[in-house]
């Protein structure tokens, strides 16, 4: 299903892609994965590396140029395009320091801009809030407007999860 078609409103019987083997461009795509490494991730820190390996994984086996890069109170890559996800994940550091993901954001945005491929996306795993915030809101603002696709993991801990779950946490919405 061609997700974007079917929101753009074309009928769903138009909305499916087939798949050619000679129709790269779905698989044309460039991605940077952004992986939270400061303090509040300390108990997280699994589960956002499971989560950014099955991301890596998956897009190496289409083929797909991946970096992942980290970031709390500096940024780094952890992969680059050209390294593959093996059988064990990476797995860096330690959950400490603030979340700075400016830096990390400035070279995924030259990453992205720089790129001929034809899909690109930025995917951030990340327990929330982080400082900077509107130079980082605005990058990502900037990003979306010249035709990237961004997302979010949102790894929770316990206590999170059970006020999220208690209507405690984003006002009046009540995530299911």
């Amino acid at each position: 299903l061609n997700v974007r078609d079917f929101l753009m409103g074309v009928d769903i019987d138009e909305s499916f892609d087939l798949w050619d083997d000679g129709k790269s461009e779905v698989s044309d795509i460039e991605c940077v994965v952004l992986l939270d490494i400061s303090g509040s991730m300390y108990y997280m820190l699994d589960s956002a590396y499971d989560a950014m390996w099955s991301i890596k994984r998956a897009l190496d086996s289409i083929n797909a140029s991946t970096t992942v890069l980290t970031f709390g109170d500096y940024s780094r890559v952890l992969y680059s395009p050209s390294s593959r996800a093996g059988i064990r994940r990476k797995h860096s550091m330690d959950g400490a320091g603030s979340t700075y993901p400016v830096d990390g954001l400035r070279y995924a945005q030259g990453l992205l801009e720089s790129s001929s491929r034809a899909i690109k996306l930025l995917i951030t795993i990340t327990d929330g809030a982080w400082g900077d915030a509107d130079t980082a809101d605005a990058l990502i603002a900037s990003m979306r407007y010249y035709g990237v696709l961004t997302s979010v993991v949102h790894i929770l801990d316990e206590w999170m999860q059970q006020r999220v779950d208690n209507s405690e946490v984003y006002g009046d919405i009540k995530l299911q």
